[in-house]
C-alpha cells in the first residue's frame, strides 16, 4: 500500500477583507486540525486580479485558500495531508466563522 492522502476542498462566500486576514484564517485551520506548520502562511496578490491567495504549508502537505473578489468574497479553500484529519472539523469551523458554504468535496487516496 502507497501513502493515504485526505483531500478536502470547499468553496462558498466568507467575508475576508484583507490578506492578514486570510493568512490568520489558514493559521486557524491548521490549529483546528493539529496541524504544523512548517512554511508561510504566504499571501500575495496578482496584478491585475482582485483578489488573493494563501499558501501555507504543513508537515504533511499544504492548506490553500484563494480569494476571489472583495465583492461577493468567494473563496476557495484546499486542504490535503498524507496525515488523517476531520473534514468536519474545518467545516464546523469555517461555518462558525460565518462561511456560505456552496459546495464541498473530500476524498481519500491513495498512491500505488
Amino acid at each position: 500500500m502507497g501513502i493515504v492522502i485526505y483531500h478536502y476542498i470547499v468553496d462558498g462566500n466568507l467575508p475576508i477583507k484583507s490578506r492578514e486576514e486570510a493568512e490568520r484564517l489558514a493559521r486557524e485551520i491548521a490549529k483546528e486540525i493539529d496541524m504544523l506548520i512548517v512554511s508561510g502562511p504566504h499571501a500575495f496578490e496578482g496584478e491585475k486580479d482582485p483578489g488573493f491567495t494563501v499558501l501555507t504549508g504543513i508537515e504533511y502537505s499544504s492548506i490553500t485558500i484563494h480569494h476571489f473578489s472583495e465583492d461577493n468574497h468567494f473563496v476557495f479553500i484546499d486542504v490535503t495531508s498524507c496525515k488523517e484529519f476531520s473534514k468536519d472539523k474545518i467545516k464546523k469551523f469555517l461555518e462558525e466563522k460565518g462561511m456560505k458554504i456552496k459546495r464541498e468535496l473530500f476524498f481519500i487516496r491513495d498512491t500505488l
